[in-house]
């Protein structure tokens, strides 16, 4: 017996408004298969978003991160393998692929509530295995801080941020007032601290001192922060000068804070062959993950494009310790001013190779990632597995 699935209209009320509209009233076959797709690929991005929250509040339990890889996976293997069995009595029918998606639109949907259970637990709950996002230390931490963001202080800090940033560039090299974000003020024993973001360090957190009734900015934090850097950002505020309390409360603020977008930010899930954990680990051998940013250079930009015919966005390299672990590309050195030379997607090239510590040589052979950044950053953690070149495993291409 075929699957049941709910109407094409009660699913299309993930959409926004004006698809949804066109939804409910497709009449034609091609119509609705468009809008069963639109429907899953909404369904798809929120279940993502939940996954990458969940992913970020237990980011210093190793452990439970793993398992909910795992977990992950192994439901997206169950829900592809249910659809693709409860659709098959009419494969290639001209409903199909409609019934098919419609399918994976459901299913997905039902992850999707079962994510938002998981991060609606509240604190007192033990036995929820996602911990709710507690903003009492960030409280406690702050108590004695001022926090006022006026729109006096806005304007004022704008202007220092501009000016601690373009001191030494030429006029039309200058940030202007209106490239910087700041979305939180901080003050305390003649310190200051806004939390902001310009073009070239999103999610950063700039410090300044009070001499002599003047503002001078000292360093910025530059970058976002996970609960098991709070110690690290304390004590770098410290060291600056910054006293206790603005240095506790900074480091709260930032890592309990909700975060601004990171549209170019995605994780690997790395691991090793046995033999490699081993030969690697004897060696004291670590790797580096590199990701390259190119694309395609749009029309008149195709002087600037490199030998191949690519415009070169960036690269961002991680070294690492030889073991498994989720790694995080914070997607903060892609040049964010060479965006307008190019058309299409951006794509993302991901190699993974020893750190070169223990031999000139690499010594190991890695998947890799090659294809569009959207297909890497909108998805659980890719697996890229590594082995020494001597077990000739193989190379994988993902996605």
């Amino acid at each position: 017996m075929m699957r049941s699935f709910p109407a094409l209209g009660h699913l299309a009320a993930m959409l926004p408004a004006a698809q949804a509209n066109e939804c409910e009233d497709a009449a034609d076959q091609a119509m609705m298969s468009a809008c069963a797709q639109q429907t899953y690929a909404a369904s798809e991005a929120e279940m993502n978003r939940l996954y990458r929250e969940i992913e970020l509040r237990l980011s210093d339990n190793a452990v439970a991160k793993k398992l909910l890889l795992d977990a992950e996976q192994a439901w997206k293997s169950y829900r592809d393998a249910e659809c693709a069995f409860s659709s098959s009595a009419i494969a290639g029918g001209s409903a199909y692929s409609m019934v098919q998606t419609l399918c994976l639109a459901d299913l997905t949907q039902k992850r999707v509530e079962d994510l938002q259970q998981y991060l609606a637990c509240p604190e007192e709950d033990l036995g929820c295995a996602v911990p709710a996002r507690s903003t009492a230390s960030a409280d406690a931490a702050c108590a004695s801080v001022d926090t006022d963001l006026t729109d006096a202080r806005e304007h004022e800090y704008r202007a220092l941020i501009v000016d601690s940033l373009s001191a030494d560039q030429e006029d039309s090299e200058r940030l202007g007032l209106g490239d910087v974000e700041v979305y939180s003020f901080l003050a305390s024993g003649g310190w200051s601290a806004v939390y902001g973001a310009v073009p070239t360090a999103d999610n950063a957190v700039f410090f300044f001192e009070d001499v002599d009734g003047a503002q001078q900015f000292r360093d910025v934090w530059a970058g976002w922060a996970d609960p098991s850097e709070r110690n690290t950002l304390i004590e770098w505020a410290r060291n600056l000068g910054a006293p206790e309390s603005l240095a506790t409360c900074s480091a709260h603020y930032v890592v309990d804070a909700p975060e601004a977008d990171q549209p170019y930010a995605f994780t690997i899930d790395l691991t090793f062959t046995d033999q490699a954990l081993t030969t690697l680990n004897s060696r004291e051998e670590e790797v580096v993950v590199s990701a390259s940013y190119y694309a395609d250079p749009a029309p008149g930009s195709e002087e600037l494009a490199d030998d191949v015919g690519r415009i070169n966005l960036g690269r961002e390299e991680l070294q690492v310790a030889a073991e498994p672990e989720i790694v995080e590309i914070a997607g903060n050195q892609l040049d964010l001013d060479a965006l307008q030379w190019i058309e299409g997607d951006i794509l993302v090239e991901i190699s993974v190779y020893s750190a070169r510590l223990s031999s000139p040589d690499n010594l190991i052979s890695c998947d890799t990632i090659q294809g569009r950044l959207s297909d890497v950053s909108e998805t659980p953690p890719i697996n890229l597995q590594c082995g020494m070149i001597e077990e000739d495993l193989g190379i994988e291409v993902r996605p």
